[in-house]
């Protein structure tokens, strides 16, 4: 409906087909790619560490990945790799870990340590929420659009 109201709105204001037409595809795109790029920020802010063995990885959306250090921080990848701190994810089955003694432990290169790859998930249970807050701006969005189309149709009419 937004993306509706964008070319209503650039049909009233312009009033030829042909520029009409040009003008709603650029502001269609800059629409579609500042809302993406708004909401994928807005849906960060959403987002709980949840580690890869977790039963709720079964319905999250994943944000970002990152490295749980053993000193509990979140590591984005490079950060890990220049603090000494590798993913251990491949050692084990999903489900289990595997220390210093058991069968299939390799120790980590010389100089690092290993730590748990963490997902920045929003869990299945926030996503209603979700879903409502995008609705919600994509309303928005059409509301204004469409009453951009009516002041300009008020506007070109005579008096």
């Amino acid at each position: 409906m937004a993306l509706l109201g964008i070319g209503l709105a650039a049909g009233a204001m312009v009033g030829r087909t042909l520029p009409a037409l040009l003008l709603a595809g650029v502001v269609s795109v800059a629409v579609l790619i500042g809302t993406t790029t708004g909401m994928e920020q807005w849906r960060f802010t959403d987002t709980v560490a949840i580690g890869v063995n977790d039963a709720r990885m079964e319905s999250a959306h994943v944000v970002h990945w990152r490295v749980r250090a053993p000193d509990g921080r979140l590591l984005a990848f490079d950060e890990a790799d220049a603090a000494g701190v590798i993913p251990a994810m491949m050692l084990a089955p999903m489900g289990e870990e595997l220390g210093p003694g058991d069968e299939g432990y390799e120790p980590p290169p010389a100089g690092y340590v290993y730590g748990e790859e963490i997902a920045l998930a929003v869990p299945g249970e926030r996503y209603p929420a979700w879903v409502l807050r995008e609705t919600g701006a994509w309303a928005a969005l059409a509301v204004l659009f469409g009453a951009a189309t009516w002041l300009f149709v008020r506007r070109r009419r005579p008096a």
